[in-house]
């Protein structure tokens, strides 16, 4: 891994296509690998029958919002941090790295609880049927163990991503989604555990993530977080992570409607309909990925002040996206 004065040069004056080609790579395959840990559980459940497979597809937005949430706190603290490196103050950026990360993981613990305080309304809100409830409660019950580790896991990928090492987020997420692939038929089939199996095949994979992000991050072995929560801090959070937010719970917001709306068609057409959603994920992956691969360029060379090259990493962005 590059020293931070090595990161910041390679930032600053390596041509700004490369760079976000190079950012962008990883990135696409961080989301892919996000598409595929939803694909794997629909693929092998979907070999019991079409409630389970239903039930399954129920939990898309949930964990949507989630990421959503992860989003929120990894691109708030990312953009600071990245703003922070480019001008060359690394103290300020491994204060809010620490920072966010903490706060993703203290509230990932809090949604967990109150998801299990509420979790018959909270799958009746994602869409369950009657005959539907039972293994939606069921599966979301497991899930939910898990929130606060794929939260903060989110939020880590992202702020490796912003300080230019999306590689190592990249190997953070497919550790978790190789081994859920590998997991999904041992439980649900050899052990005879069904949809439970599929979810705590899941939250297992999720928790190997975590700990490899804290591996990749330097996290590990174990030091004292460097928390500090300043107005500062908290605003930047704000500013920089609500567009993410806003964005990706509305979408999860249109999957629930729309799971409401199938509803009514009966269990098999819910079914099909997170099918569908989880493969219209796959492509847009790729062109968000690119997107993402952008914000690092943007933010390191807007914090030094090189504003030619942000216009020059936006338009080049543009350029591609339109192709694809």
């Amino acid at each position: 891994m590059m020293t931070p004065e090595e990161k910041r040069h390679d930032m600053l004056h390596s041509p700004v296509e490369l760079l976000v080609c190079k950012m962008a790579v990883p990135t696409i395959i961080t989301m892919l690998i996000t598409a595929l840990y939803n694909m794997a559980d629909t693929y092998f459940v979907g070999r019991l029958d079409t409630v389970s497979k239903a039930a399954v597809g129920l939990a898309l937005p949930l964990m949507n919002v989630i990421q959503a949430i992860g989003f929120f706190f990894g691109h708030g603290s990312g953009n600071y941090m990245a703003r922070k490196l480019g001008e060359g103050d690394v103290k300020a950026s491994a204060q809010m790295a620490d920072t966010a990360a903490v706060l993703s993981l203290m509230m990932g613990v809090i949604l967990s609880l109150l998801g299990y305080m509420n979790i018959r309304p909270l799958s009746q809100l994602l869409g369950a049927t009657p005959l539907l409830m039972e293994s939606t409660v069921e599966y979301v019950s497991v899930l939910l163990i898990g929130i606060p580790f794929v939260m903060a896991s989110f939020t880590m990928n992202n702020q490796l991503r912003f300080q230019g090492n999306a590689f190592y987020g990249m190997i953070g997420m497919a550790s978790g989604a190789v081994l859920n692939v590998i997991l999904d038929p041992v439980f649900i089939f050899i052990l005879g555990m069904k949809v439970r199996g599929a979810a705590l095949a899941t939250v297992s994979s999720q928790i190997i993530s975590f700990i490899v992000l804290l591996v990749m991050s330097g996290r590990i072995p174990f030091r004292k977080p460097d928390f500090v929560l300043n107005v500062e801090i908290v605003s930047a959070i704000f500013r920089f992570g609500t567009p993410s937010l806003f964005r990706q719970s509305i979408m999860s917001v249109s999957i629930i409607c729309l799971n409401h709306a199938a509803g009514n068609f009966g269990e098999a057409v819910i079914a099909a309909v997170s099918v569908v959603n989880k493969i219209v994920m796959i492509g847009a992956s790729v062109v968000i990925g690119f997107g993402q691969g952008f914000q690092p360029v943007c933010s390191y060379c807007f914090g030094a002040g090189l504003y030619n090259r942000v216009k020059k990493a936006c338009w080049f962005c543009i350029r591609i996206s339109t192709i694809i």
